[in-house]
């Protein structure tokens, strides 16, 4: 369990099934990941198998204060050679979709991935109409390093895939900012 201060973050297990399912399912947020819904319990199932068992991805439940699952965190194409990997943050319950949640459920996986993991660079893509999330990912550090253009067909158009990136050095200097050292003091470091 990796503790914040109004958020945990605990490796996936079948036991959110429902949730998970939830989320996959509303159209409303599945726009911003670019995911189809899933049709049963069952393949909600298989793919958090399919994934638990990948060497390159690690999957988190976001639990709020009282235990209660929001969303989800996880990383994936981690390069173990290359050390780095991409983050994507969830936040699936309507009524904690708002950058506290979010922001400290990236910022507790950042300290997973710099701190436990000993990575080198974290990168993120975000669809180019998710605004609260290229805040989100800006406000913990990560800088715009390219536009990947037309990426993804959705709503009957194709739409750009920004890719922001932050780099160990990077990470330890926005710890050491102002901004930085309030997301440490409602953080518990893990």
């Amino acid at each position: 369990m990796i503790n914040g201060r109004s958020v945990n973050l605990k490796k996936l297990e079948s036991d959110y099934l429902p949730h998970i399912y939830k989320w996959r399912n509303d159209p409303e947020l599945m726009r911003f990941y670019g995911l189809y819904p899933i049709l049963s319990l069952d393949k909600v199932q298989e793919e958090i198998k399919t994934n638990k068992n990948l060497k390159n991805r690690l999957d988190f439940i976001v639990l709020s204060k009282n235990r209660d699952p929001i969303g989800m965190v996880w990383l994936r194409r981690i390069d173990w050679i290359n050390s780095n990997c991409e983050l994507n943050c969830m936040i699936g319950e309507k009524n904690f979709r708002s950058k506290v949640f979010g922001a400290e459920a990236i910022f507790l996986l950042l300290l997973f991935c710099m701190n436990e993991l000993n990575l080198h660079k974290v990168h993120a893509k975000i669809i180019e109409f998710a605004h609260e999330s290229h805040a989100l990912v800006s406000n913990a550090g990560f800088k715009k390093e390219a536009v990947l253009k037309k990426m993804v067909f959705q709503d009957g158009k194709y739409r750009d895939l920004i890719v922001y990136g932050l780099l160990r050095k990077e990470f330890e200097a926005f710890t050491r900012s102002t901004q930085g050292q309030k997301y440490l003091l409602f953080s518990r470091q893990i």
